[in-house]
């Protein structure tokens, strides 16, 4: 098996320099590989090969966090993966990632000694806790990047740094106003949508959200701005100004500790 995860670490650092948006790669032989984007946030990613608990999870994304660092879990399909095709009852530890990478969880195989990334979809089937399971085409690394994703279960509460091999491409300001709540069946929008709502980057200290938001509220107030879905454009700024303290907040108490 270690021969298994030196050909995905390898597989992954060649993709990754070929990467644009990635500044730097490095890691020390270990099973984890850190990059640096050009932009400035860092990603650790974990090549996981053994069970991995829910506690670990929190850990693992905490402390990376307190280092500055955004988190990818891939795991050994393989070992800790449903089969392709299988209905199963997901464990505590995978509705925890499923919450960070929105219905999915990454996985790694060397079939045929070829190197595999790829997504292993999760549908809910019915109301229960049951999944259809599907084993999809491999990821595209070249399409990483970081969000800060905030999660609800019961027993993983909290905002997370997240990096995802599903991009994150700048979108006009029309599309951020779309109600994908709604538009997008179980799609609940990141930290990063509420972030890009108020037309700031996701690392924005508290001074310039409270002037983002300011500059919104004059811009969409009903009293100023005669477009018809004003009051409702009004609604989400205020909602993305409050999960954005919410999320500060948070962070706050996180680095204190």
């Amino acid at each position: 098996m270690r021969f298994d995860v030196h050909k995905i670490r390898v597989h992954l650092v060649n993709e990754l320099m070929e990467t644009p948006q990635v500044k730097e790669v490095w890691h020390d032989g270990s099973d984890v590989v850190i990059l640096d984007f050009k932009t400035g946030e860092s990603v650790a990613i974990h090549l996981v090969e053994r069970y991995i608990s829910i506690n670990e999870i929190e850990y693992l994304f905490a402390e990376n966090a307190r280092q500055g660092y955004y988190t990818i879990l891939i795991l050994w399909a393989d070992m800790f993966m449903p089969s392709d095709g299988q209905v199963y009852q997901a464990d505590d530890w995978m509705l925890a990632l499923l919450e960070l990478y929105g219905g999915k969880i990454y996985g790694y195989d060397a079939w045929r000694h070829a190197p595999h990334i790829f997504e292993v979809g999760f549908t809910r089937v019915g109301t229960t806790y049951d999944y259809m399971i599907k084993h999809n085409s491999d990821v595209n690394i070249g399409h990483i990047g970081v969000e800060t994703v905030e999660t609800n279960l019961p027993n993983f509460k909290g905002f997370w740094r997240v990096g995802r091999f599903d991009g994150f491409d700048a979108k006009d300001e029309d599309s951020y106003w779309e109600d994908n709540t709604t538009s997008k069946k179980g799609y609940r929008p990141t930290m990063g949508y509420y972030f890009k709502l108020l037309g700031i980057a996701s690392n924005a200290d508290r001074a310039a959200v409270k002037r983002a938001y300011r500059a919104m509220a004059l811009k969409h107030h009903p009293d100023v701005n005669p477009h018809e879905d004003t009051t409702r454009r009004m609604q989400q700024i205020n909602d993305a100004y409050t999960r954005i303290t919410r999320y500060l907040d948070d962070e706050d108490a996180r680095t204190a500790s």
